[in-house]
């Protein structure tokens, strides 16, 4: 029992530091027009606004707005001509490609936009 009540002081302190910890990011998503949005772990939206990105090769590249922690970006769209036209035409963003999300740490997320079908 006494092992039992040294223990719950350590276990309150790893669980207060692992609620502290900085929210990681969980999900991307395009909009019609490109911005892209960001799910964090702590249910934060950032986003990415397309207008406001640089031109990186076939994609872009910046800085989330709207969530606590730091994170750039970097979209790099999957080359197919033929969606690209449809969506110049039609007026509206056809996003697959590949996410990459870094924060000031040097540690970095992928996604892969639209998400793999699971089997």
């Amino acid at each position: 029992m006494r092992t039992l009540l040294r223990l719950v002081p350590i276990l309150l302190v790893v669980v207060a530091c692992a609620s502290a910890a900085t929210p990681r990011p969980t999900d991307v998503s395009f909009a019609p027009n490109g911005d892209l949005s960001v799910r964090l772990s702590d249910w934060q939206l950032c986003s990415g606004p397309r207008t406001e990105a640089r031109r990186v090769g076939d994609g872009w590249a910046g800085q989330l707005e709207g969530c606590a922690p730091s994170y750039s970006y970097e979209v790099a769209l999957e080359r197919n001509p033929i969606r690209a036209a449809l969506g110049r035409l039609l007026g509206f963003f056809p996003g697959m490609g590949t996410v990459t999300l870094r924060d000031d740490t040097g540690r970095s997320w992928r996604f892969d936009v639209p998400p793999p079908i699971e089997d």
